[in-house]
């Protein structure tokens, strides 16, 4: 397996961090098993006052972690409603 990067990683303007994220794999461990997935998407926020950014609404329970250090994911499901065509 790859390695695992470090916190000084996310400790960087959001702008670099966000596109440096691209083709990094994700790893969990869930039961015996490892489950990867590629990131092919990221975004990144510049706080409260970005009009993009989830943090405009304040600190709540589906934001919570915007809030914690560096590295920590935020996972937001925005395409539960589509609609079929």
């Amino acid at each position: 397996m790859g390695r695992k990067i470090g916190l000084r990683f996310f400790e960087r303007d959001a702008r670099i961090v966000a596109k440096d994220l691209l083709g990094k794999i994700i790893v969990r461990k869930f039961r015996k098993k490892f489950l990867k997935g590629k990131i092919v998407e990221t975004e990144a926020y510049f706080g409260k006052s970005d009009p993009a950014s989830w943090a405009r609404y304040g600190k709540r329970k589906d934001n919570f972690s915007m809030w914690e250090k560096g590295g920590t994911i935020l996972i937001k499901n925005v395409h539960k409603h589509l609609n079929k065509l």
